[in-house]
């Protein structure tokens, strides 16, 4: 069955160990942002190193993964003024250029969770979520005329966790 990615849930949170919710009503924590309303396109990308594990009397080679890495590309309209909602209900009174420019100012690990559609965990609506470092952005980008865009790309600072539970 196909799926239209028009939905998503993409949550931001400052800290390492924030209490994720399974929709997008707050669970009484600070530090954590819901960038669903600015996502024009999200891409989470899972990579392993490759090791070749070929032996004598092998013929062709074999090759076994290592370790591995991950990353979450977004793409979103850029905003400066502070009406960035938080994770709590309601402003917060900062802007997402405040929060991106925070997580590459003091080079903090955040967690970072994705999910294609914003309803409940599922079996057909995993959350992935991870520790990440926030590595690149472009905080002005686009052209006289064009919306303004901003990229920020995250990375995995450890592992990868996929969740289908409504719950916890």
């Amino acid at each position: 069955m196909s799926m239209v990615f028009t939905n998503a849930l993409i949550r931001v949170a400052t800290s390492t160990a924030p209490s994720f919710g399974t929709t997008t009503t707050a669970e009484g924590s600070t530090g954590l942002y819901d960038l669903s309303p600015y996502v024009m396109r999200c891409r989470l990308t899972r990579e392993f190193d490759e090791h070749d594990d070929t032996t004598m009397g092998l013929t062709d080679h074999s090759r076994i993964p290592g370790l591995e890495s991950w990353e979450v590309e977004l793409e979103l309209t850029q905003q400066f003024h502070g009406t960035l909602t938080g994770w709590s209900g309601g402003a917060s009174g900062r802007s997402l250029d405040d929060l991106l420019y925070e997580l590459t100012a003091s080079k903090p690990r955040c967690t970072v969770a994705v999910r294609a559609c914003n309803t409940a965990r599922a079996s057909d609506n995993p959350e992935y979520y991870g520790t990440a470092r926030f590595f690149r952005h472009s905080p002005l980008n686009g052209a006289v005329g064009d919306l303004l865009m901003t990229n920020p790309v995250f990375r995995s600072a450890g592992n990868i966790n996929r969740v289908v539970s409504a719950t916890g």
